[in-house]
């Protein structure tokens, strides 16, 4: 972090240290009032400090709520809600933000963590008033009306800037609940028809969203450029230009819907429109976020996803992937590479079929079979490699960026808990040979405490996986020693970390709930939670004794790898492959 930040870091430093001083001991640092509005002031004209803002803001989050009934941190917001300072770094957590000012329970911080807010559509209304919008369809909806409203009236003497800011938050509210209809229509209502022998389906010419007027509008899942303060034009942003009339369907419960839209640059981009609670997601993603900037790399490929109520929402297309369920055994686990390159052995289909007779067995049963099931189901994995880059340098750096990204997402699934990792919540980049990772809602161990069959693996590391990448060895090759780099990383920055899941925790739209409504303490599940983690950054997860990074991350890979293990979990999760 410090290397990220440069001349500034010393500043940042304080104020990290003033958080950790709170969060630790509970001892209010005098200085520590005043050097947050410095710190950010210091800050504003800095791109990379604004992307690395996120080390700062999300540990002082959790500082606040967490002291939110101390004078000094009171003292604090009001301050900085009345210094002028730049609001752009706040910008990352706006979902945090907007659930404090819109919460049912009020509390002696709202009035001034909503200044905050208003500050932030004033500047950024493209930015962050989706967000704000999705709570107009909650229980406080009318609260959020008034609060848009009262902008308006706080900024009446710029009648122009205000005028603009009245046009653009009734566009956006008007395109809002277009994309809700979006989100949730039926597919069966429409037109099915054949485009390229695929099916695909026509949009009803009277949905709202072909009679907004969109063109001066971002599309929503795209990361726009942050421009100056109130700037109110367009100009620098991707904006609707041409959305297909069809769309397709992709796999899922929701029936998810992917269309394509142009942008004003000319460019397509896919979007996914689900009728399904995608907050928690948003969440998530922010975690990943943070700690890419804590990497020397960002290896983390993330994606944006903009909640549009509690039960829809819109996520950008991860485009260049595809499953590794369907890449290694096809869809329908009857094809895939392993159909290409072992046609004569059985497939997928009739392999997990064989796991799942023991599924409710003895557990040396199922290791049995297991291992029966290894023998006559062969990784074919590397064979992609083989046939997609066939000079020794490409397919070289093919494997070397494969096994980072491999490394990275592995120890970052352990150390937040991210589970239900079965073969089609993880994508594979065809092209840049890395991974990303979607369906994101089992976080922090939720997984071990609510599926029917908990994983019994810290990450995916089965043998298909590996295939590419077998030759270099396991524990003793270039993939533990990488995932030691990543472990040692995430450890040095273990309070950023701990900061971010707890505000995460914090977040009424999280399946956990860090207050207990009718105990006003942190639950139990919530404890636990920050303590399993902070036990992994420790190196305390095993045992009493810290392990070393390079212990800690040997034991992983074993773990991940053993065949006891691998054979208790669900069939669905398709170990074997």
């Amino acid at each position: 972090m410090i290397r990220l930040m440069g001349k500034r870091a010393p500043l940042i430093i304080k104020v990290i240290h003033g958080a950790r001083l709170l969060s630790l001991t509970g001892n209010l640092c005098p200085n520590f009032y005043f050097i947050l509005p410095a710190c950010i002031s210091q800050l504003k004209d800095d791109e990379e400090a604004i992307r690395t803002s996120s080390l700062i803001i999300f540990p002082l989050i959790d500082v606040i709520y967490k002291y939110e009934q101390d004078p000094g941190v009171i003292n604090l917001l009001k301050e900085h809600a009345t210094s002028g300072a730049p609001t752009k770094l706040w910008l990352c957590a706006t979902s945090h933000i907007a659930s404090k000012c819109f919460s049912l329970d009020r509390s002696p911080i709202t009035k001034h963590v909503s200044s905050i807010l208003c500050q932030l559509i004033y500047d950024y209304p493209f930015h962050v008033l989706h967000t704000v919008l999705m709570y107009e369809y909650g229980k406080n909806g009318s609260v959020v009306v008034n609060f848009l409203k009262q902008i308006m009236r706080m900024h009446a003497e710029s009648k122009s800037n205000t005028a603009r800011l009245k046009e653009i938050v009734e566009a956006m509210r008007e395109a809002h609940a277009a994309y809700k209809e979006i989100a949730n229509f039926d597919p069966t209502r429409a037109n099915r028809i054949e485009i390229d022998g695929k099916s695909a389906y026509e949009w009803p010419l009277n949905l709202r969203i072909f009679r907004c007027k969109l063109s001066q509008l971002p599309i929503p899942t795209i990361s726009q450029k942050i421009g100056p303060a109130s700037d109110y034009s367009s100009l620098n942003l991707v904006t609707w230009k041409t959305p297909r009339r069809t769309f397709t369907i992709a796999d899922g419960l929701s029936t998810p819907k992917i269309w394509e839209i142009e942008g004003s640059d000319g460019k397509l981009y896919k979007t996914v429109w689900k009728k399904d609670d995608v907050r928690q997601d948003v969440l998530v993603e922010q975690m990943f976020d943070v700690t890419n900037n804590m990497l020397e790399r960002r290896m983390l490929r993330t994606y944006n996803v903009v909640p549009l109520d509690t039960e829809c929402g819109i996520i950008e297309f991860c485009g260049g992937t595809v499953s590794l369920k369907e890449l290694l055994c096809g869809a329908n686990r009857n094809g895939g590479l392993h159909l290409e390159f072992n046609p004569d052995e059985e497939p997928a289909s009739k392999i997990q079929g064989k796991m799942k007779q023991v599924q409710a067995e003895s557990t040396e049963t199922k290791r049995h079979a297991f291992r029966e099931i290894c023998q006559e189901y062969s990784p074919v994995f590397r064979h992609f490699f083989y046939t997609n880059f066939p000079t020794s340098h490409i397919w070289r750096q093919k494997i070397i960026d494969y096994r980072q990204s491999l490394a990275t997402w592995s120890i970052v699934c352990y150390i937040v808990g991210l589970g239900d990792r079965h073969s089609s919540n993880i994508l594979f980049d065809q092209s840049k040979c890395t991974f990303v990772h979607i369906d994101l809602g089992m976080i922090l161990e939720y997984s071990k405490r609510s599926l029917p069959v908990p994983e019994q693996v810290p990450f995916r590391i089965s043998r298909d996986v590996l295939d590419p990448i077998l030759i270099e060895g396991i524990e003793n090759g270039q993939l533990a020693d990488e995932c030691t780099q990543i472990m040692e990383k995430l450890k040095e920055n273990r309070k950023v970390i701990l900061g971010v899941a707890s505000a995460l925790l914090r977040e009424t739209m999280s399946n956990f709930r860090e207050a207990d409504e009718q105990k006003g303490r942190p639950s139990y599940i919530s404890e636990m939670a920050i303590g399993r983690l902070r036990d992994k950054l420790r190196g305390t997860d095993d045992g009493v004794t810290a392990q070393s990074s390079n212990l800690q991350t040997r034991r992983l890979l074993r773990e991940a790898t053993n065949c006891d293990n691998l054979s208790r979990m669900f069939s669905g999760w398709l170990p074997f492959l």
